[in-house]
């Protein structure tokens, strides 16, 4: 199949969750978090726990009464209980009915009725503030527009980090159910920025930075690495990233790195020394391959800080109300505009003003894109108002949502950089998924409308090309797809099958009848060994790791091994191990795209 090369180098923009132009971003969080975290800001530690739902009465009961009889403050939603110490065995039978008569009987929820949620303060931390900060974030999340939801919170202080336990009914009384997800507006980036927010006017020291902006490449243990740990009592320590994700991760840093360099020179210019020297100093550490470590100051914002917060609010003020004239601009003016802005944006690319995504605003456009101004041909203008040309255009254009005008002016103009052209094809994304109804936020249907803008561009390129406007049609071909590794000679006869069959189709049921069923679960637990068996059922698909190269096709197998059991197909060890091969799936997808040049893709493992 042919391809467009510029469709083909954009891919790993598109599939970045931060495609800050079309997806949005919130680069001056980012800024003010970092900030922090270059000052020695404690991070913010926000956590969902993992199998702390609860499916029944008794099972809340016995959270319950572990949570609310060892704390020093309750919060109650209702105010019933609100500012005691702990909730005595009455209370708390009267609490899980309070909570239990909210649910639906007919309804079995897989992660529960109740969510437990975990906030953790810095050593030193005083419990009162630790209950007013929860008491806010409650608030704000759970009795705030339109959010409804039951709970009570317990503040412990009985180990070295003071910390607060939540424990939430998931049903709100106006019927939205509660989850944590990236890109909803529950999910942990946001609440951890609100226990900076709300800490700051405390005097609390706290920041949230994500890992990799604090210069650290690792990522945390598997829930079957903890569970082994913890059978053992050996240390448990961070999984070390290797390959193709560890080269991301450190490109990242250094990108991070910059940013950090960026924000010193604009502190040092609003005459903030001491947050400069801060911010220079983390551009270094990260610069060498170290991290960015808390100094274990709990309290007293310094003096600088909210005048850098301004000053980024301020910054970001300017883009928007750029960003907004632009858009409201009419059609025939929006592209120059749209131009003028990427100039601006180029200047500022030390400050990260597209997320990100920003290093791109310093890279050149594609050599055989559309868009691309080294592709396009001196004084194209009155070749594209050539109405035979105009009429081949329309056509390559007819129901994509694209529009013709603005094809044609973006082709007049040209992108010199990298950012700038892929904010163009972004566009096209966008209204070929409006047209087609695509949901970006799905990595199936965005790689549906990748591949319809895909062929789009490869027609359009050919048609142009051939007009003498382009240079190079930027037409490629695939490379020949790699072939799939033989595993047959390797693995037991049904379990080969099953994965071809996860392969060919994910979703689909791959076992035929009952005995496949078993003959898999039989062949599966005799290939990891008898003692691998729970961490099998667990889904944790590094038990096959000797037997399978391929990251995916362990994941499928760790899914098909679920799936034979009725017991574990509805598991939360199943939730983990889709949200897993959709991730992986995710990566897949981005690396077939963009090895457009015959390169080996990534291998996961």
């Amino acid at each position: 199949m042919a391809r467009n090369s510029a469709v083909v180098a954009a891919q790993d923009a598109f599939f970045d969750r931060d495609w800050s132009r079309i997806r949005g971003s919130a680069p001056r969080q980012r800024q003010k978090q970092m900030a922090r975290a270059a000052m020695g800001h404690s991070p913010a530690i926000f956590k969902g726990i993992r199998g702390g739902g609860t499916h029944t009465k008794a099972q809340l009961r016995n959270q319950l009464e572990y949570l609310t009889t060892k704390s020093s403050f309750i919060i109650d939603s209702r105010g019933t209980y609100d500012g005691q110490k702990v909730l005595s065995a009455k209370e708390i039978e009267q609490v899980t009915r309070r909570f239990s008569a909210q649910w639906n009987e007919g309804f079995h929820p897989k992660l529960g009725h109740t969510s437990h949620l975990l906030m953790a303060f810095p050593i030193g931390t005083r419990g009162a503030d630790v209950a007013e900060i929860t008491r806010e974030i409650c608030e704000r999340f759970f009795q705030g527009e339109g959010s409804h939801f039951d709970y009570i919170a317990a503040v412990h202080e009985d180990r070295d980090h003071p910390h607060a336990h939540i424990v939430l009914n998931r049903r709100s009384k106006d019927g939205e159910f509660f989850f944590l997800k990236q890109g909803h507006h529950f999910n942990y980036d946001t609440f951890r920025e609100a226990m900076v927010d709300v800490s700051d006017r405390y005097g609390l020291r706290l920041e949230a930075t994500r890992k990799v902006e604090r210069g650290i490449t690792t990522t945390s243990a598997s829930d079957a690495e903890i569970r082994r740990a913890t059978a053992t009592g050996r240390g448990l320590s961070e999984r070390e990233r290797v390959g193709p994700e560890l080269d991301r991760a450190l490109a990242e840093v250094a990108q991070n790195a910059r940013l950090y360099r960026g924000l010193a020179g604009e502190a040092t210019r609003e005459n903030q020394l001491d947050i400069a020297a801060a911010l220079d100093k983390a551009a270094a550490l990260l610069a060498q391959g170290k991290s960015i470590e808390a100094d274990g100051k709990v309290y007293g914002m310094a003096e600088e800080q909210h005048s850098f917060d301004e000053a980024v609010d301020a910054f970001h003020d300017k883009i928007g109300q750029a960003e907004r004239v632009v858009a409201e601009a009419p059609v025939e003016r929006r592209t120059e505009l749209e131009h003028g802005l990427n100039d601006i944006y180029r200047s500022l690319s030390h400050l990260s003003p597209i997320g990100t995504q920003s290093h791109t605003l310093l890279e050149d456009a594609s050599k055989s894109g559309i868009y691309s101004a080294a592709n396009i041909q001196a004084e194209v203008a009155d070749t594209l108002r050539d109405p035979d040309l105009a009429e081949r255009v329309e056509v390559a254009l007819k129901g994509t949502g694209i529009s013709v005008q603005e094809v044609s002016r973006r082709i007049e103009i040209g992108a010199g950089n990298a950012a700038l052209e892929r904010q163009w094809l972004g566009q096209d994304l966008k209204a070929i998924a409006e047209r087609g109804g695509f949901d970006l936020s799905r990595a199936d249907e965005l790689e549906t409308a990748i591949d319809r803008l895909d062929q789009v561009h490869t027609d359009l390129g050919r048609v142009l090309a051939e007009a003498n406007v382009l240079k190079d049609s930027g037409e490629a071909q695939d490379a020949e797809p790699a072939e799939l590794e033989i595993i047959s000679d390797r693995l037991p006869p049904l379990t080969a099958e099953v994965l071809g069959r996860l392969r060919e189709d994910p979703i689909t049921d791959p076992f035929r009848n009952d005995l496949e069923r078993e003959t898999l679960r039989a062949e599966l637990e005799e290939l990891v060994g008898k003692e691998h068996v729970p961490d099998l059922a667990a889904g944790d698909e590094g038990t096959l790791d000797e037997h399978m190269s391929d990251r995916l096709d362990r994941l499928y197998a760790a899914k098909a091994y679920l799936q034979s059991d009725a017991a574990l197909a509805n598991s939360e060890a199943m939730e983990q191990v889709l949200d897993e091969i959709a991730n992986e799936e995710v990566d897949v997808q981005r690396e077939r795209h963009v090895d457009a040049d015959g390169e080996k893709g990534v291998t996961h493992g």
